[in-house]
């Protein structure tokens, strides 16, 4: 890690900047060995600290460079003014993409990682953005993943479900009938959900085919193709040819649910169809088919399941315990946390005593240390789980809204904001994080 800094930064000072502006000019400075280098030791150090993402921000100062590490964007580093041209042209010849600056691109390619890193290859998706400065006039975010072939190696407990939610889960991919929707925002754990689904469906006897934004796992049994990666078919197009393969299971992932309405008619026809969806809520997702040329009837017919996932940071193993004043207790029920629903289901699973008053438990808070950012390391899934009964599926029908809420309230195993006040009184996570995270 040492070593690489040094690099990067020894490196990048001897970068010339481009002759002229000229794209010949502008590729010709990108080529250069010491810009190569520079990306190179960039990456691997990018992959030592951990980081998920990579952002390369021309400012007044220099090329900033900010890690995104465990949830947290960290300032890594600041590249010289003059290099920030030739670097972020060398990440664009890397990614296939223009030199010119332009309306937002994407791209990806692949690297192989340190041995001492541990290997293997990584792809690296590649974003860019105009932006007004000085230094350049794109900004570029990389997303880096480990390349994975096989199965997901997730279980559903290790994401964190348990109780109730999972045994609902199970349900749902045991009868394979209608449609499993998984919705969540931006880095919610939604990809890693939809594989980890995908993986407990596979089975010899089953047709599966996925039609998805980018695919990042290969998975063994499953016929996997991508939403856009050509121009001149469009995700529903790609999405019509899919469902003619006379699929079992359907996946398909956030862009191509924009052409849901194929997707819906054939899980009442039978496929098995599995949904994501970018949204934040349960009521966000009807919205989401009920803005589209679909009925209700429709909707209602073949709704089976929501999944809404979110992620928390991990709590270090490091901590100091504490125990819930009464004000923090009822400010969790003044943000709708049926307290007495979280106790129950922790004694239910064995995790405090039967007797256990909300008085007794203890609480994890986050203690920095030299092994973990803020008290944190890594991430543990916050979930709620929406089971479409038989009279949410007659409010969906007939468009009572008001009246689906009650009954989805009811439905709910636990939401977001009790499953993370499980989760904090196992140790998991603290309520701090949680209470930040379902706002």
């Amino acid at each position: 890690s040492v070593r690489h800094g040094s690099l990067i930064a020894r490196e990048s000072r001897a970068i010339e900047p481009p002759m002229s502006a000229s794209m010949e000019d502008v590729r010709y400075s990108a080529q250069r060995l010491s810009v190569q280098y520079v990306i190179d030791a960039l990456l691997q150090h990018a992959l030592s600290q951990r980081a998920v993402t990579i952002h390369l921000e021309p400012r007044a100062q220099g090329l900033v460079v900010r890690y995104r590490i465990a949830g947290v964007l960290h300032d890594a580093m600041v590249l010289p003014l003059h290099a920030a041209v030739s670097i972020l042209s060398r990440v664009k010849i890397l990614a296939n993409l223009s030199l010119a600056p332009m309306l937002s691109q994407e791209g990806r390619f692949k690297i192989q990682q340190d041995e001492r890193q541990g290997g293997g290859a990584v792809t690296v998706r590649v974003i860019t953005i105009p932006v007004a400065a000085r230094a350049a006039e794109e900004k570029i975010v990389l997303h880096v993943a480990h390349e994975q072939h096989g199965r997901s190696n997730f279980t559903l407990e290790s994401l964190g479900f348990h109780g109730a939610a999972l045994e609902a889960v199970y349900r749902m991919l045991s009868g394979r009938q209608g449609m499993l929707v998984v919705y969540g925002l931006e880095s919610s754990g939604q990809t890693t959900l939809l594989y980890t689904l995908l993986d407990l469906l596979i089975d010899p006897t089953v047709s599966i085919i996925t039609v998805e934004d980018h695919v990042e796992l290969l998975l063994p049994g499953v016929m996997q193709t991508e939403a856009s990666t050509e121009k001149e078919i469009s995700p529903g197009a790609r999405l019509r040819a899919a469902l003619l393969m006379d699929p079992d299971i359907l996946m398909m992932s956030e862009s191509a649910t924009k052409q849901v309405v194929p997707a819906v008619e054939a899980a009442n026809t039978g496929t098995m169809v599995v949904l994501g969806a970018r949204s934040g809520t349960f009521f966000e997702t009807i919205e989401v088919f009920a803005s589209q040329d679909l009925s209700l009837r429709t909707i209602a017919a073949t709704f089976q399941l929501a999944i809404g996932t979110k992620l928390v940071r991990r709590l270090c193993h490091h901590h100091i315990l504490t125990k819930l004043t009464r004000d923090e207790l009822q400010e969790l029920e003044a943000r709708g946390a049926r307290l007495a629903l979280v106790l129950e289901t922790l004694k239910v699973e064995g995790c405090v005593e039967a007797h256990a008053q909300w008085k007794d438990l203890v609480f994890a808070h986050a203690i920095p240390c030299s092994e973990c950012i803020e008290g944190y390391m890594g991430f543990v899934g916050l979930q709620e789980v929406v089971p479409v009964t038989l009279s949410m599926k007659h409010a969906i029908r007939q468009g009572d809204f008001e009246n689906l809420a009650q009954e989805s309230q009811e439905a709910h195993t636990l939401t977001f904001l009790e499953d993370g006040i499980y989760k904090a009184a196992r140790g998991q996570t603290s309520i701090e994080e949680v209470l930040q995270a379902t706002l």
